[in-house]
């Protein structure tokens, strides 16, 4: 059974293996909307890893370093690292999951990340407030109704750039899912 330290442990590890693989990375997913929105328990951790390109030295650097802390299968890693898709590993102390998405779903969101304490004394970069926002529409297209709660916190508890979730939203063919949640939000 995960116990209340476990979520922190696990991200303060996944943070250092990712730090030391000198690839650029941020948290999402319930994590961060729980940050920014409405607290709520996750079963998992998200990562999101920009790979710029696939460099083999690289690529065993960062297997070397999760390897250290989590069961992950090298050739999957290898394989989804090529393919530019995501990939697991567990965590071997707490056997959390963490889902590691390869690259950016909503463009410059690494860009826009932002480095904030999840837990007192554990600063990571997490997606931006607006990000998590598309970021919970997107799962939520894709058929996530707990996405679509997560998100709803967020809008109702920030103060958001309107225009920039606009902007994504059209890129990302959100733009109803959108108007829907911000006129939800303001009937409570």
């Amino acid at each position: 059974m995960t116990q209340p330290g476990d979520i922190r442990d696990t991200i303060t590890r996944v943070s250092a293996a990712l730090t030391e693989s000198t690839l650029r990375y941020h948290f999402t997913g319930g994590i961060v909307s729980s940050h920014y929105g409405e607290p709520r328990l996750t079963a998992d951790v998200d990562v999101v890893l920009v790979l710029p390109n696939y460099d083999a030295y690289v690529i065993d650097k960062l297997i070397s370093y999760l390897s250290n802390d989590f069961i992950v299968d090298d050739e999957s890693i290898r394989a989804s690292l090529k393919e530019m898709n995501g990939f697991q590993g567990i965590d071997r102390r707490n056997y959390l999951k963490v889902d590691i998405h390869v690259g950016e779903r909503i463009r410059g969101e690494s860009q826009r990340a932002v480095q904030d304490a999840l837990y007192s004394g554990v600063i990571v970069p997490i997606a931006s407030m607006e990000d998590c926002v598309i970021s919970k529409l997107l799962w939520y297209s894709m058929g996530s109704e707990r996405s679509w709660t997560d998100a709803l916190h967020v809008v109702r508890r920030q103060s958001l750039n309107f225009e920039l979730l606009h902007q994504l939203a059209e890129g990302l063919n959100l733009t109803r899912e959108l108007d829907r949640i911000i006129l939800e939000s303001r009937q409570a």
